[in-house]
């Protein structure tokens, strides 16, 4: 008699449990928990990106030459190229490794004409950013948000004048900082508006290319 009501016990024990258990994973709570998990699995992963920015320092100087010497013969357009993985702690704070290549076009300028003036730069980069973003709908697909980053980065400079052949070429190294604003839409689209500052050069009175200059870009990126 004791090993049936025993067991009677422990069946009546076990189906109150699994219907405890049932309506606990069908809470609202868990829902949302698990909801989260999903949209910050799919923000995560490998993206690539490309844009196109401008030189604000060589922007200045073509605009505001000094007396005496010729002005910036043309500002070129900057090409950008960004791919590196990014990884969501929750659906707002994440962080982003980056692997970065800016390059100025020689036949593209600010006055959009060609000159007999030719000049070479290139800058690669590898760094960290942090993101911050809110959502912009209840579906969590479109989102606004900040990103900032440090890194290391090199560069290289060449024209037909003043840093013309390869043993003249100028080559710098050290950190940079970056930072903006970004649009992201149905998560895997990702529309940036930022500046990247060059390595920092100790010699303050170095010529404008041998100093710290600023980048300015407007990139899309797409995750995969």
């Amino acid at each position: 008699m004791k090993r049936i009501l025993f067991l009677g016990f422990f069946i009546f024990s076990s189906f109150i449990l699994a219907q405890d258990e049932t309506e606990f994973l069908n809470s609202d709570d868990i829902k949302q928990i698990y909801q989260e998990q999903e949209l910050i699995k799919k923000k995560s992963g490998t993206y690539f990106g490309f844009g196109l920015g401008m030189s604000i320092m060589r922007l200045i100087r073509a605009q505001e030459p000094k007396p005496y010497s010729p002005p910036t013969p043309y500002d070129p357009i900057i090409f950008s190229f960004q791919t590196g993985v990014q990884s969501f702690f929750t659906k707002n704070v994440g962080v982003r490794g980056f692997i970065a290549l800016d390059t100025f076009g020689d036949e593209i300028n600010y006055e959009l004409k060609k000159t007999s003036y030719k000049s070479f730069f290139m800058m690669l980069s590898l760094g960290l950013d942090a993101i911050i973003e809110f959502a912009l709908t209840q579906k969590n697909q479109h989102f606004l948000g900040f990103y900032a980053g440090a890194g290391i980065g090199g560069v290289i400079y060449g024209d037909n004048q003043s840093y013309s052949g390869f043993k003249n070429l100028y080559i710098s190294g050290g950190f940079i900082v970056q930072g903006g604003v970004e649009l992201t839409l149905a998560i895997r689209h990702r529309i940036s508006l930022g500046i990247k500052i060059t390595p920092i050069q100790k010699d303050i009175f170095a010529p404008f290319i041998e100093q710290t200059d600023f980048l300015g870009s407007l990139m899309y990126s797409y995750l995969f």
